[in-house]
């Protein structure tokens, strides 16, 4: 989650960030937001004054989707896949849906 929350590459999208979020969610893996609030301290991308809690953590995303370019991020992930079709879906809907479904700790 760090990665789809702070990666920075420039005009370079990480398809792979958002295929791994799809598989952790779809695979009922919990988010330690305890542990994701540490690491964006140390990388400069969370101020601390406030806990990262559920609803702060999904405004953070939510503006991550917005600024997302899906078509690049799709680019980059389908030559990994053995099925192509599997990331059409993707879009801002798609990832503020699924994320709906993610399960914490």
């Amino acid at each position: 989650m760090h990665a789809i929350l702070c990666r920075k590459w420039k005009t370079r999208i990480k398809g792979r960030d958002w295929y791994d979020l799809v598989w952790y969610i779809r695979n009922n893996y919990s988010l330690d937001l305890a542990h994701l609030e540490e690491r964006m301290k140390q990388s400069g991308h969370f101020s601390g004054k406030e806990a990262l809690d559920k609803k702060k953590f999904l405004e953070i995303f939510s503006r991550q989707v917005d600024s997302m370019d899906f078509e690049k991020a799709k680019l980059d992930v389908l030559p990994f896949l053995k099925e192509p079709d599997s990331v059409n879906i993707w879009g801002n809907s798609f990832f503020k849906e699924i994320v709906k479904s993610l399960k914490y700790n």
